[in-house]
């Protein structure tokens, strides 16, 4: 009688925890099915043209294929001189953007020649202005303009513009772990 009792309730248990489970895809899998994290350097060896500064930072970021959600969180130091404000005849430099599509090494291509104003795909705001400091967001992969399949083959990159590097002083491109 306490074997069918334990039975049962081995039983019972099993299919409760399975039940709770709904969707498999929450759970972080080896495989990246749905979690992707990456951690990638900003320099300015990676600048188009590349330069010399001794600023450098990274990109840390995760992209969530349920949710279609880009979140990173940016950090620089080092960097040349305060970040490039927009102003009334450069309303666009906002210091720190994400552009694409683009290979490394390449610059993207304004609308209409590509698919952003300015190549900019995000604009960040509410920064400190400082040579050091972070910011952090988030990006909607709607899968029409801003492609989940552009965003995980590293189409994109990171720079950020400074005074005295009014065309960016420190790049990096979003590389994702192999698929």
């Amino acid at each position: 009688m306490n074997k069918l009792k334990l039975t049962a309730f081995v039983s019972l248990l099993s299919l409760v925890l399975l039940n709770s489970c709904e969707d498999d895809s929450d759970v972080l899998s080896p495989d990246y099915s749905r979690y992707i994290p990456h951690v990638n350097a900003l320099t300015g060896a990676q600048q188009v043209p590349a330069n010399s500064t001794p600023g450098f930072g990274r990109i840390e970021g995760t992209y969530d294929r349920k949710t279609k959600t880009y979140t990173y969180k940016i950090t620089w130091q080092g960097l040349t001189s305060a970040l490039l404000p927009a102003s009334s005849t450069n309303p666009a430099a906002n210091a720190i953007h994400i552009h694409g599509p683009a290979d490394a090494g390449i610059v993207a291509l304004p609308a209409p020649l590509g698919t952003f104003p300015n190549g900019m795909v995000q604009i960040a705001f509410g920064y400190p202005i400082t040579i050091s400091g972070s910011y952090s967001g988030t990006l909607y992969v709607d899968g029409t303009v801003v492609k989940e399949s552009e965003l995980l083959s590293g189409k994109y990159y990171v720079d950020i513009h400074t005074l005295n590097n009014p065309n960016g002083e420190i790049r990096g491109q979003l590389q994702f772990p192999a698929q």
